[in-house]
């Protein structure tokens, strides 16, 4: 007789299974739970900011229109998990039309606010590039001096120009 892992594999349900096939139902084009979990998420931060005034640069309640949909996905994520999280998600959203941060620093300052409190997020790019940089650098087995010369060379470049 087989082993058969009484475990189940992927990630754990976030909603109901007769939630999740009536948002199938009303969005047949999603396939994956992924999906289904994401418009779930799109959906409380839509309801959360539609009548609310200063968050035109997300959602135009008047043209009833979606303009970044991946933050209000992040904001949605936002409001699913903590007891706050409404007010989180609001004042999150508020720092993000005020400084009308394109998707990915708004999706890398919310994970920031994630990772603060224990959440357990991606690497965000920076940590990532700084890896890749490490890696080079070991497999180039560069002696002492060299390394000092480089990281002199990576000191002089502006960081504010590489992240515009």
């Amino acid at each position: 007789m087989e082993n058969i892992s009484k475990n189940k594999r992927g990630r754990p349900r976030k909603i109901s299974k007769s939630f999740e096939e009536s948002l199938q139902m009303i969005y047949p084009e999603l396939k994956s739970v992924r999906s289904i979990n994401n418009i779930n998420y799109l959906n409380d931060t839509i309801e959360l900011l539609k009548d609310k005034e200063g968050f035109e640069y997300l959602i135009d309640g008047k043209k009833q229109e979606l303009k970044h949909k991946t933050i209000l996905t992040a904001l949605g994520r936002i409001i699913e998990k903590y007891s706050n999280g409404e007010q989180l998600a609001l004042e999150l959203a508020t720092d993000i039309c005020n400084h009308k941060l394109n998707t990915q620093k708004a999706i890398d300052f919310i994970n920031r606010f994630r990772k603060a409190n224990g959440d357990n997020v991606g690497k965000n790019k920076t940590q990532g590039a700084l890896k890749k940089v490490i890696n080079v650098i070991q497999n180039a087995h560069l002696d002492q001096e060299e390394v000092s010369k480089l990281i002199k060379v990576l000191a002089l470049i502006d960081i504010t120009e590489l992240s515009k």
